[in-house]
């Protein structure tokens, strides 16, 4: 588990913590659906729990350009 306090916030929701397990286990994720503003918080607990990077795929290219923007900051 991530050492992260706001990780631990954010993998207490189960769909979450269950994507994040899946990506452990070396399976898709799946889709995790959260507001657009979580994206950058909820991406970066994943990433740190599951060790190894991962491709994200936004919609948009703006939300591509705002979501690596917001992941650079953190």
């Amino acid at each position: 588990m991530t050492s992260h306090p706001i990780d631990r916030l954010v993998l207490e929701s189960p769909e979450v913590s269950e994507a994040a397990d899946r990506l452990l286990a070396g399976h898709p994720a799946g889709e995790v659906r959260v507001g657009r503003p979580a994206w950058p918080v909820v991406m970066a607990a994943i990433v740190r729990r599951a060790g190894h990077p991962l491709l994200l795929v936004p919609a948009r290219d703006e939300e591509a350009r705002d979501l690596a923007a917001d992941l650079q900051a953190l």
